[in-house]
């Protein structure tokens, strides 16, 4: 693979943050859920105290990662951020996934509209020479698709995303005497998180050409995947400490899977 420029480093380092954040959103999400699903069990055990402690530290970590992914300020990375670099230092930035068919998987974006061409790359493998032909797309056409499935995520849930901002403000960050007017639901995170992971997958696939989903169909599949062993881990403890049993540990593993 070829030495990464200065430009594509540091937009590689913007998209690596959101996405750590995505993961630890994942992660907090699913071990809220899965003490959730089991709570009637846990409240029988002796472990109540502290599986709902993590619980509600989850809650935190949901809310602050969501937070920070969809804040607008030009200090920190979001995707605001990294819209405004992209559209800064588009000259430098190469695609190095440019084919049509490598974003059919990634059904919240609209790319009816983007216009393709007819591309042929000559490329060597194991001593033989290869023509590779396939329709492509260019750089500036689809930032402009980009932008608009941003701008219609925020649009669209600007309430949701004030609401996880206003829940940091008011009751993480600060202790705020003032009341939290706006709120919003777990449906409504799900979406948000969904979203995130084909904005992720995407992105990596266009301008790092790598690949974030373990078949290659589901977008962040491999990374949500290492993101929900915590939980797979926890539902095993209990298991063993006789707080669960095999069948409530197979019926929350396919909630779970349902959930988002």
């Amino acid at each position: 693979m070829e030495e990464l420029s200065k430009e594509q480093e540091i937009l590689k380092k913007y998209l690596q943050a959101i996405s750590e954040n995505l993961s630890s959103c994942i992660m907090s999400l699913n071990l809220f859920k899965t003490i959730s699903f089991i709570s009637e069990d846990i409240q029988k055990s002796s472990f109540g105290y502290s599986l709902f402690a993590i619980q509600r530290l989850a809650i935190n970590d949901i809310i602050l990662s969501l937070s920070k992914i969809f804040e607008e300020t030009k200090e920190s990375i979001n995707l605001k951020k990294i819209e405004r670099y992209i559209c800064a230092e588009q000259r430098q930035l190469a695609l190095l996934n440019d084919s049509i068919s490598s974003l059919e998987k990634y059904t919240l974006f609209d790319f009816s509209t983007l216009e393709n061409y007819h591309k042929e790359i000559d490329t060597k493998r194991n001593g033989f020479s290869y023509k590779i032909e396939y329709e492509a797309f260019e750089l500036l056409p689809f930032l402009t698709c980009l932008q608009k499935g941003v701008k219609k995520i925020y649009l669209e849930y600007e309430h949701d995303i004030q609401a996880l901002k206003d829940i940091r403000d008011k009751t993480i960050a600060h202790s705020d005497k003032r009341p939290i007017d706006k709120k919003t639901t777990w449906d409504k995170v799900d979406i948000l998180i969904q979203f995130l992971e084909h904005y992720v997958d995407m992105m990596d696939s266009i301008f790092f050409n790598t690949c974030c989903s373990g078949d290659g169909c589901v977008p962040y599949s491999s990374i949500r995947s290492d993101a929900t062993k915590p939980s797979s881990n926890l539902l095993r403890l209990l298991e063993k400490a006789s707080v669960i049993n095999g069948k409530n540990k197979e019926d929350t593993i396919r909630k779970l899977s349902t959930s988002i």
